[in-house]
C-alpha cells in the first residue's frame, strides 16, 4: 500500500511537470486549442500512467491537481487564482475516481481514460467559456 501510494504520487508530480512542458509547446500553436482539447488527453493520459509503476490512479491525479493548485497561486497570486487553485485540486481528483471507477467496472484501463478525457475537455470547455477566452 506504501508503495502504490508512493509511486502514485510520484507519478502526479512527474506527470505535471511534463504536462507543463507538452502544454507549454502545444499552446504555441493554438492556445485554445491546447487548453481545451490538448491538455486534457495529454493530462489524462500522462496521469494515468502510474498504473505502470504500480501506483495509486487517484493519488496521481491529486497530486498532479495540487501542484497545478501551486502553480496558479504562485504565478497568478490573488482571489481568482485561490479559487482556480481549488477547482484544480477538486477536478483532477474527481477525474482520478472516474478514471479508476471506470477502469474498475469495464476492466479497460483505456476506457478510464477515454471518460476521463471527454469530461475534462468538457470542463475546459466550460470554464473558457465562462472566462471568454
Amino acid at each position: 500500500m506504501i508503495k502504490e501510494a508512493a509511486a502514485g504520487i510520484l507519478a502526479g508530480i512527474s506527470s505535471a511537470f511534463l504536462a507543463m512542458e507538452i502544454n507549454t509547446k502545444l499552446a504555441k500553436y493554438s492556445k485554445r486549442g491546447a487548453v481545451t482539447f490538448g491538455a486534457p488527453v495529454v493530462e489524462e493520459i500522462l496521469k494515468t500512467s502510474a498504473v505502470v509503476f504500480g501506483g495509486s490512479v487517484f493519488l496521481s491525479h491529486l497530486t498532479f491537481g495540487t501542484i497545478e493548485a501551486i502553480y496558479d497561486v504562485a504565478k497568478k497570486g490573488g482571489e481568482k487564482a485561490v479559487v482556480a487553485g481549488i477547482s484544480a485540486v477538486l477536478s483532477h481528483a474527481i477525474l482520478g475516481l472516474v478514471t479508476a471507477f471506470v477502469w474498475d467496472v469495464f476492466k479497460n484501463l483505456c476506457a478510464g481514460i477515454f471518460v476521463a478525457c471527454i469530461l475534462h475537455i468538457g470542463w475546459n470547455s466550460w470554464v473558457m467559456k465562462i472566462l471568454k477566452r
